[in-house]
Protein backbone atom coordinates (compact mmCIF):
# COMPACT_ATOMS: atom_id res chain seq x y z
CA UNK A 1 0.00 0.00 0.00
CA UNK A 2 0.97 3.43 -0.46
CA UNK A 3 1.90 6.73 1.77
CA UNK A 4 -0.34 9.79 0.59
CA UNK A 5 1.57 12.95 0.72
CA UNK A 6 0.27 16.76 0.52
CA UNK A 7 3.02 18.29 -1.73
CA UNK A 8 3.35 22.28 -1.61
CA UNK A 9 5.89 24.55 -2.09
CA UNK A 10 7.56 27.41 0.33
CA UNK A 11 10.26 29.18 -1.16
CA UNK A 12 10.45 27.55 -4.30
CA UNK A 13 11.39 24.31 -2.85
CA UNK A 14 9.32 21.09 -2.91
CA UNK A 15 8.02 19.28 0.13
CA UNK A 16 5.59 16.53 1.60
CA UNK A 17 3.50 15.79 4.47
CA UNK A 18 1.40 12.88 4.85
CA UNK A 19 -2.11 13.13 5.03
CA UNK A 20 -2.58 11.23 8.11
CA UNK A 21 -1.28 14.27 10.53
CA UNK A 22 -3.13 17.13 8.56
CA UNK A 23 -6.13 17.96 10.25
CA UNK A 24 -7.32 21.42 8.66
CA UNK A 25 -6.38 23.28 5.66
CA UNK A 26 -7.39 27.16 5.40
CA UNK A 27 -6.36 30.17 5.20
CA UNK A 28 -5.35 33.33 7.48
CA UNK A 29 -7.99 35.49 8.29
CA UNK A 30 -6.74 36.98 11.73
CA UNK A 31 -4.02 36.41 13.96
CA UNK A 32 -3.15 37.58 17.85
CA UNK A 33 0.71 37.90 18.55
CA UNK A 34 2.22 35.19 20.51
CA UNK A 35 5.15 37.58 22.86
CA UNK A 36 7.30 34.88 24.24
CA UNK A 37 7.53 32.08 21.21
CA UNK A 38 10.24 31.79 19.17
CA UNK A 39 10.70 34.29 16.31
CA UNK A 40 9.52 31.07 13.98
CA UNK A 41 6.09 31.08 15.71
CA UNK A 42 4.44 34.49 14.19
CA UNK A 43 1.37 34.14 16.57
CA UNK A 44 -1.76 32.50 16.90
CA UNK A 45 -5.29 32.12 14.78
CA UNK A 46 -8.38 30.51 14.81
CA UNK A 47 -10.12 28.21 12.87
CA UNK A 48 -13.51 26.36 13.04
CA UNK A 49 -13.66 27.89 16.67
CA UNK A 50 -9.89 25.99 17.47
CA UNK A 51 -6.84 27.72 18.15
CA UNK A 52 -3.53 27.26 16.82
CA UNK A 53 -0.13 28.42 16.93
CA UNK A 54 1.12 29.56 13.85
CA UNK A 55 4.12 28.53 12.42
CA UNK A 56 6.92 30.49 9.74
CA UNK A 57 7.86 27.35 8.17
CA UNK A 58 10.01 28.59 5.77
CA UNK A 59 11.95 30.29 9.16
CA UNK A 60 11.81 27.10 11.42
CA UNK A 61 13.59 24.92 7.46
CA UNK A 62 16.05 28.32 7.60
CA UNK A 63 15.04 28.93 4.04
CA UNK A 64 14.77 32.54 4.94
CA UNK A 65 16.56 34.86 7.86
CA UNK A 66 13.41 36.71 8.11
CA UNK A 67 10.18 35.80 9.92
CA UNK A 68 7.06 35.44 8.04
CA UNK A 69 5.66 39.11 7.02
CA UNK A 70 1.94 39.71 6.89
CA UNK A 71 0.43 36.39 7.55
CA UNK A 72 -2.75 36.92 7.19
CA UNK A 73 -4.34 35.37 3.52
CA UNK A 74 -1.57 33.28 3.62
CA UNK A 75 -2.63 29.25 3.67
CA UNK A 76 -1.88 27.15 6.62
CA UNK A 77 -1.63 23.48 6.88
CA UNK A 78 -2.50 21.76 10.32
CA UNK A 79 -0.74 18.96 11.58
CA UNK A 80 -1.04 16.83 14.35
CA UNK A 81 1.86 16.01 16.82
CA UNK A 82 0.86 12.95 18.94
CA UNK A 83 -2.37 15.97 19.76
CA UNK A 84 -0.69 18.75 19.67
CA UNK A 85 -1.99 21.08 17.02
CA UNK A 86 0.18 23.65 14.53
CA UNK A 87 -0.69 25.49 11.34
CA UNK A 88 2.50 25.33 8.91
CA UNK A 89 2.81 28.43 7.06
CA UNK A 90 3.52 27.00 3.16
CA UNK A 91 3.00 29.21 -0.22
CA UNK A 92 1.35 26.99 -2.64
CA UNK A 93 -0.03 24.07 -2.11
CA UNK A 94 0.06 21.90 -5.05
CA UNK A 95 -1.25 18.15 -4.76
CA UNK A 96 -1.96 14.99 -3.08
CA UNK A 97 -0.44 11.93 -4.41
CA UNK A 98 -0.08 8.64 -3.41
CA UNK A 99 3.88 7.17 -3.78
CA UNK A 100 5.03 3.85 -3.26
CA UNK A 101 7.31 4.63 0.08
CA UNK A 102 9.85 7.09 1.36
CA UNK A 103 11.75 6.11 4.46
CA UNK A 104 10.11 4.98 8.04
CA UNK A 105 7.61 7.56 9.83
CA UNK A 106 9.72 8.56 12.42
CA UNK A 107 13.27 9.53 10.32
CA UNK A 108 14.22 12.66 10.93
CA UNK A 109 15.28 12.60 7.14
CA UNK A 110 13.24 11.52 4.31
CA UNK A 111 13.31 12.02 0.46
CA UNK A 112 10.93 10.64 -1.83
CA UNK A 113 11.40 10.35 -5.95
CA UNK A 114 8.93 12.46 -8.27
CA UNK A 115 8.98 12.46 -12.24
CA UNK A 116 11.20 15.01 -11.81
CA UNK A 117 12.53 16.39 -8.03
CA UNK A 118 13.43 14.60 -5.04
CA UNK A 119 11.18 16.31 -2.72
CA UNK A 120 11.78 16.41 0.98
CA UNK A 121 9.66 14.40 3.00
CA UNK A 122 8.81 16.72 6.37
CA UNK A 123 8.15 13.91 9.02
CA UNK A 124 6.25 13.94 12.30
CA UNK A 125 9.79 13.50 13.84
CA UNK A 126 11.30 15.99 12.04
CA UNK A 127 8.45 18.06 13.47
CA UNK A 128 8.22 17.66 16.88
CA UNK A 129 12.26 17.45 17.04
CA UNK A 130 11.75 21.43 15.40
CA UNK A 131 8.93 22.80 17.22
CA UNK A 132 9.51 23.03 20.59
CA UNK A 133 6.54 25.65 21.38
CA UNK A 134 3.39 24.73 23.70
CA UNK A 135 0.23 24.01 21.46
CA UNK A 136 -3.20 25.34 22.95
CA UNK A 137 -5.62 23.19 24.63
CA UNK A 138 -7.32 21.02 21.86
CA UNK A 139 -10.97 22.79 22.58
CA UNK A 140 -13.88 24.12 20.84
CA UNK A 141 -14.31 28.16 21.65
CA UNK A 142 -17.36 30.39 20.99
CA UNK A 143 -17.09 33.37 18.71
CA UNK A 144 -17.32 35.77 21.83
CA UNK A 145 -14.09 34.15 23.36
CA UNK A 146 -12.55 34.49 20.21
CA UNK A 147 -11.32 38.35 19.77
CA UNK A 148 -10.39 39.46 16.48
CA UNK A 149 -10.78 43.13 17.32
CA UNK A 150 -8.17 45.14 19.26
CA UNK A 151 -10.29 47.05 22.07
CA UNK A 152 -8.99 49.84 23.61
CA UNK A 153 -7.09 50.12 27.36
CA UNK A 154 -5.93 46.18 27.14
CA UNK A 155 -3.79 43.81 29.14
CA UNK A 156 -2.92 40.41 27.44
CA UNK A 157 -2.50 37.41 29.60
CA UNK A 158 -1.73 33.85 29.15
CA UNK A 159 -4.28 31.31 30.10
CA UNK A 160 -3.57 27.91 31.37
CA UNK A 161 -4.29 25.34 33.75
CA UNK A 162 -2.78 24.42 36.98
CA UNK A 163 -4.63 21.02 38.14
CA UNK A 164 -8.19 21.71 37.07
CA UNK A 165 -7.76 24.88 37.53
CA UNK A 166 -7.87 27.78 35.80
CA UNK A 167 -5.06 31.04 36.34
CA UNK A 168 -3.55 33.88 34.01
CA UNK A 169 -0.52 35.29 34.27
CA UNK A 170 0.42 39.10 32.08
CA UNK A 171 2.56 38.49 28.99
CA UNK A 172 4.68 41.31 29.06
CA UNK A 173 6.59 39.63 31.87
CA UNK A 174 6.77 36.40 29.56
CA UNK A 175 9.96 35.64 28.31
CA UNK A 176 9.63 32.12 26.89
CA UNK A 177 7.58 28.78 27.44
CA UNK A 178 9.68 25.43 27.31
CA UNK A 179 8.41 21.62 27.45
CA UNK A 180 9.84 20.31 31.04
CA UNK A 181 9.91 16.68 29.60
CA UNK A 182 13.67 15.82 30.01
CA UNK A 183 15.53 19.24 31.26
CA UNK A 184 17.69 18.29 33.61
CA UNK A 185 17.52 20.01 36.76
CA UNK A 186 19.71 20.25 40.48
CA UNK A 187 18.32 21.02 43.53
CA UNK A 188 18.29 23.52 46.08
CA UNK A 189 17.45 23.92 49.26
CA UNK A 190 15.01 26.57 50.03
CA UNK A 191 11.05 26.82 50.30
CA UNK A 192 9.69 23.37 49.84
CA UNK A 193 7.35 25.02 46.64
CA UNK A 194 11.07 25.95 45.05
CA UNK A 195 11.62 22.95 42.52
CA UNK A 196 15.11 23.54 41.99
CA UNK A 197 17.51 24.86 38.81
CA UNK A 198 16.68 24.05 35.39
CA UNK A 199 19.20 23.94 32.78
CA UNK A 200 17.33 24.88 29.29
CA UNK A 201 19.69 25.06 26.33
CA UNK A 202 22.64 26.00 28.09
CA UNK A 203 20.53 28.74 30.20
CA UNK A 204 20.00 27.93 33.95
CA UNK A 205 17.39 29.58 35.90
CA UNK A 206 15.59 28.62 39.41
CA UNK A 207 12.48 27.51 39.12
CA UNK A 208 9.25 27.11 41.50
CA UNK A 209 5.48 25.35 41.56
CA UNK A 210 2.68 27.30 41.37
CA UNK A 211 0.86 24.58 42.36
CA UNK A 212 2.69 24.45 45.62
CA UNK A 213 2.64 28.54 46.00
CA UNK A 214 -1.03 28.00 45.63
CA UNK A 215 -1.75 25.04 48.26
CA UNK A 216 -3.14 22.82 45.24
CA UNK A 217 -2.72 18.86 44.72
CA UNK A 218 0.43 18.21 43.77
CA UNK A 219 1.10 16.63 40.37
CA UNK A 220 3.68 16.63 37.42
CA UNK A 221 3.61 19.42 35.57
CA UNK A 222 3.71 20.11 31.39
CA UNK A 223 5.20 23.37 31.04
CA UNK A 224 7.80 25.94 32.15
CA UNK A 225 6.92 29.37 32.13
CA UNK A 226 10.23 31.84 32.11
CA UNK A 227 9.39 35.38 33.37
CA UNK A 228 11.77 38.32 33.80
CA UNK A 229 12.88 41.52 35.38
CA UNK A 230 15.75 43.61 35.37
CA UNK A 231 18.04 40.72 33.84
CA UNK A 232 16.25 38.45 36.81
CA UNK A 233 15.03 35.43 35.47
CA UNK A 234 12.86 32.91 37.58
CA UNK A 235 10.34 29.81 36.07
CA UNK A 236 6.92 28.49 37.40
CA UNK A 237 5.47 25.05 36.61
CA UNK A 238 1.94 25.08 34.85
CA UNK A 239 -0.23 22.86 33.27
CA UNK A 240 -1.71 22.76 29.73
CA UNK A 241 -1.90 26.08 27.88
CA UNK A 242 -5.33 27.22 26.77
CA UNK A 243 -5.40 30.57 25.41
CA UNK A 244 -3.27 34.06 25.06
CA UNK A 245 -6.22 36.63 25.55
CA UNK A 246 -6.41 40.54 25.31
CA UNK A 247 -8.62 41.94 28.10
CA UNK A 248 -9.90 45.34 28.38
CA UNK A 249 -8.65 47.13 31.49
CA UNK A 250 -12.48 48.31 32.74
CA UNK A 251 -13.23 44.13 32.22
CA UNK A 252 -10.19 43.18 35.30
CA UNK A 253 -11.57 43.44 38.80
CA UNK A 254 -9.24 44.21 41.44
CA UNK A 255 -9.51 43.06 45.11
CA UNK A 256 -8.60 45.53 48.25
CA UNK A 257 -4.96 44.24 48.60
CA UNK A 258 -2.41 44.73 46.11
CA UNK A 259 0.18 42.61 47.99
CA UNK A 260 -1.99 39.24 47.67
CA UNK A 261 -0.47 36.63 45.02
CA UNK A 262 -4.35 36.71 43.60
CA UNK A 263 -5.38 40.04 43.62
CA UNK A 264 -6.95 40.86 39.94
CA UNK A 265 -9.93 38.81 38.31
CA UNK A 266 -11.73 38.67 34.82
CA UNK A 267 -13.69 36.59 32.92
CA UNK A 268 -12.90 33.94 30.40
CA UNK A 269 -15.35 31.29 29.06
CA UNK A 270 -17.86 31.70 31.95
CA UNK A 271 -15.24 31.58 34.31
CA UNK A 272 -13.62 33.58 36.94
CA UNK A 273 -10.19 33.85 36.31
CA UNK A 274 -7.76 34.76 39.05
CA UNK A 275 -4.57 36.58 38.03
CA UNK A 276 -0.89 35.96 39.36
CA UNK A 277 0.02 39.14 40.65
CA UNK A 278 2.82 40.77 38.91
CA UNK A 279 3.88 42.61 42.00
CA UNK A 280 3.49 39.35 44.14
CA UNK A 281 5.60 37.89 41.28
CA UNK A 282 8.09 40.82 41.67
CA UNK A 283 9.02 40.07 45.22
CA UNK A 284 9.69 36.30 43.85
CA UNK A 285 11.96 37.66 41.68
CA UNK A 286 13.82 40.28 43.93
CA UNK A 287 14.52 37.27 46.49
CA UNK A 288 14.85 33.66 44.58
CA UNK A 289 15.75 34.73 41.19
CA UNK A 290 18.95 33.82 39.30
CA UNK A 291 21.39 37.24 37.95
CA UNK A 292 22.09 36.92 34.41
CA UNK A 293 24.09 39.23 32.50
CA UNK A 294 22.59 41.03 29.33
CA UNK A 295 24.60 38.72 26.55
CA UNK A 296 22.92 35.25 28.45
CA UNK A 297 19.68 36.63 28.10
CA UNK A 298 17.26 33.62 26.32
CA UNK A 299 17.35 34.23 22.51
CA UNK A 300 17.70 32.15 19.58
CA UNK A 301 21.12 31.58 17.98
CA UNK A 302 21.08 33.29 14.83
CA UNK A 303 23.85 31.62 13.77
CA UNK A 304 23.18 28.21 13.42
CA UNK A 305 24.01 25.53 11.15
CA UNK A 306 22.20 21.95 10.66
CA UNK A 307 24.14 18.80 10.86
CA UNK A 308 23.72 15.27 9.26
CA UNK A 309 25.31 12.74 11.55
CA UNK A 310 25.98 9.78 9.12
CA UNK A 311 27.46 6.16 9.95
CA UNK A 312 29.89 5.07 7.85
CA UNK A 313 31.50 1.08 8.21
CA UNK A 314 30.71 1.62 12.15
CA UNK A 315 32.31 4.88 12.50
CA UNK A 316 29.66 8.33 12.87
CA UNK A 317 31.02 11.84 10.99
CA UNK A 318 28.98 14.85 10.66
CA UNK A 319 28.10 16.48 7.05
CA UNK A 320 27.12 20.20 6.67
CA UNK A 321 23.71 20.21 5.90
CA UNK A 322 24.71 22.91 3.07
CA UNK A 323 26.56 19.94 1.48
CA UNK A 324 24.03 17.88 0.84
CA UNK A 325 21.19 18.06 -1.71
CA UNK A 326 19.54 14.57 -1.69
CA UNK A 327 19.61 11.37 0.04
CA UNK A 328 18.69 8.15 -1.91
CA UNK A 329 18.11 4.95 -0.84
CA UNK A 330 20.86 2.45 -2.02
CA UNK A 331 19.50 -0.58 -2.82
CA UNK A 332 16.76 0.83 -4.85
CA UNK A 333 19.67 2.25 -7.62
CA UNK A 334 21.41 0.71 -10.36
CA UNK A 335 25.49 1.34 -9.39
CA UNK A 336 27.34 0.40 -13.03
CA UNK A 337 30.68 0.11 -13.29
CA UNK A 338 33.37 2.44 -14.21
CA UNK A 339 36.96 1.73 -15.11
CA UNK A 340 39.32 3.83 -12.91
CA UNK A 341 42.52 3.37 -10.48
CA UNK A 342 40.74 5.92 -8.54
CA UNK A 343 40.45 3.80 -5.02
CA UNK A 344 37.19 6.04 -4.14
CA UNK A 345 34.80 5.50 -7.23
CA UNK A 346 32.72 2.30 -7.13
CA UNK A 347 30.33 3.13 -10.55
CA UNK A 348 28.35 5.31 -11.50
CA UNK A 349 24.64 5.73 -11.37
CA UNK A 350 21.73 7.85 -12.97
CA UNK A 351 19.20 9.89 -11.24
CA UNK A 352 16.84 11.87 -12.76
CA UNK A 353 18.81 11.71 -16.00
CA UNK A 354 21.99 12.98 -14.17
CA UNK A 355 25.12 11.09 -13.84
CA UNK A 356 27.06 10.72 -10.64
CA UNK A 357 30.07 9.17 -9.42
CA UNK A 358 29.54 6.87 -6.55
CA UNK A 359 32.28 6.96 -4.35
CA UNK A 360 32.99 5.67 -0.81
CA UNK A 361 35.50 6.22 2.41
CA UNK A 362 35.69 1.96 2.74
CA UNK A 363 39.78 2.54 1.76
CA UNK A 364 40.22 5.23 3.98
CA UNK A 365 38.28 3.33 6.79
CA UNK A 366 39.52 -0.15 6.43
CA UNK A 367 36.36 -1.10 6.57
CA UNK A 368 33.44 -3.05 3.97
CA UNK A 369 30.27 -1.12 4.27
CA UNK A 370 27.27 -3.42 4.09
CA UNK A 371 24.63 -3.04 2.24
CA UNK A 372 21.87 -3.24 4.23
CA UNK A 373 18.61 -1.79 4.39
CA UNK A 374 19.57 1.81 5.86
CA UNK A 375 22.24 1.78 3.66
CA UNK A 376 22.19 5.23 1.63
CA UNK A 377 23.64 7.16 -1.32
CA UNK A 378 24.43 11.32 0.07
CA UNK A 379 23.98 13.16 -3.04
CA UNK A 380 26.71 15.70 -2.67
CA UNK A 381 27.16 19.65 -3.93
CA UNK A 382 30.59 20.43 -5.20
CA UNK A 383 29.88 22.05 -9.24
CA UNK A 384 27.93 21.60 -11.85
CA UNK A 385 30.87 19.40 -13.58
CA UNK A 386 30.64 17.04 -10.69
CA UNK A 387 28.06 15.21 -8.85
CA UNK A 388 29.17 13.08 -6.30
CA UNK A 389 27.56 10.63 -4.32
CA UNK A 390 28.53 9.26 -1.47
CA UNK A 391 28.04 5.66 0.63
CA UNK A 392 27.09 5.80 3.94
CA UNK A 393 25.87 3.05 6.35
CA UNK A 394 22.84 5.38 7.78
CA UNK A 395 21.66 8.36 8.89
CA UNK A 396 21.80 8.81 12.87
CA UNK A 397 20.45 12.13 13.33
CA UNK A 398 20.19 15.64 12.10
CA UNK A 399 21.04 18.22 14.66
CA UNK A 400 21.19 22.22 14.42
CA UNK A 401 24.24 23.70 16.32
CA UNK A 402 25.76 27.11 17.16
CA UNK A 403 28.27 28.35 14.16
CA UNK A 404 30.86 28.43 16.77
CA UNK A 405 30.31 24.82 17.70
CA UNK A 406 32.22 24.17 14.14
CA UNK A 407 35.66 24.32 14.17
CA UNK A 408 37.49 24.02 10.82
CA UNK A 409 40.74 22.42 10.47
CA UNK A 410 43.43 24.68 9.48
CA UNK A 411 44.83 22.01 6.50
CA UNK A 412 42.38 21.18 4.04
CA UNK A 413 44.13 18.21 3.08
CA UNK A 414 42.74 15.70 4.48
CA UNK A 415 39.26 13.88 4.59
CA UNK A 416 38.36 15.22 7.38
CA UNK A 417 37.71 18.86 7.28
CA UNK A 418 37.51 19.71 11.07
CA UNK A 419 35.08 18.92 14.24
CA UNK A 420 31.58 19.56 15.48
CA UNK A 421 30.59 19.36 19.56
CA UNK A 422 27.25 18.67 19.43
CA UNK A 423 24.61 19.11 22.35
CA UNK A 424 25.74 16.81 24.60
CA UNK A 425 29.64 18.37 23.90
CA UNK A 426 30.61 15.55 21.95
CA UNK A 427 33.28 15.92 19.44
CA UNK A 428 32.04 14.12 15.81
CA UNK A 429 34.57 14.59 12.87
CA UNK A 430 33.25 16.31 9.80
CA UNK A 431 33.85 15.20 6.43
CA UNK A 432 35.44 17.45 4.37
CA UNK A 433 33.67 17.55 1.06
CA UNK A 434 36.06 19.71 -0.79
CA UNK A 435 38.68 17.61 -0.39
CA UNK A 436 36.83 14.20 -1.85
CA UNK A 437 35.70 16.13 -4.44
CA UNK A 438 39.21 17.08 -5.24
CA UNK A 439 39.81 13.60 -4.80
CA UNK A 440 37.58 12.28 -7.28
CA UNK A 441 38.22 14.99 -9.81
CA UNK A 442 41.86 14.73 -10.51
CA UNK A 443 41.09 11.04 -10.63
CA UNK A 444 44.41 10.18 -8.56
CA UNK A 445 46.06 7.15 -7.62
CA UNK A 446 45.51 5.41 -4.16
CA UNK A 447 49.28 5.71 -3.45
CA UNK A 448 49.78 9.57 -4.32
CA UNK A 449 46.75 10.73 -1.97
CA UNK A 450 47.64 12.07 1.35
CA UNK A 451 44.59 10.83 3.87
CA UNK A 452 47.03 9.64 6.81
CA UNK A 453 47.89 13.35 7.95
CA UNK A 454 46.78 14.05 10.85
CA UNK A 455 44.36 16.77 11.46
CA UNK A 456 44.88 19.76 13.45
CA UNK A 457 41.83 21.85 15.09
CA UNK A 458 41.78 24.51 17.36
CA UNK A 459 39.12 24.58 19.91
CA UNK A 460 39.45 27.50 22.03
CA UNK A 461 43.26 27.29 23.99
CA UNK A 462 42.44 23.54 22.64
CA UNK A 463 44.34 22.04 20.42
CA UNK A 464 42.77 18.44 19.02
CA UNK A 465 45.15 15.88 17.20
Amino acid sequence: MGISLLEFKIKGNLFGIRTEIIKNIFDIETIKKAYFMPDYVVGVTHYNQYLFPVICTEKLLKLSDRSCEEPVGKTAVVVDLNGKYYALIVDEILKIQEIERTGPEDDIVNFYKTKNDLPEELTKTFLMTKIQVPSFLNKRYTEAEIKTGKPKAENSYLIFYIGEKIFALNTEIIRKVEYLESMKKSVTVENNWIEGVFLIKDFIVKVGSLKKLLNLEDSPAENLVIIEKHNRYFGFTIDEIIDIVEVPKSEIKSGPNPDNILNEFFVYSNEVVPVISDKYIGKIIDEYALLHEKKEEIQENSEEETILIVEIAGEKFAVNMKNVTGVLELNDLHISNYTTKNPFIKGLTTVRNEKYFVVSYEEIIGKEIEKKEDAKLLVLKYNDNLKIALIISEIQDIITVPAANIKVADDDNYFIGGTVVDNKDNFIDLLNINWLSLAVSKNVEKEKLDYSKPVSVKRNDLEIK
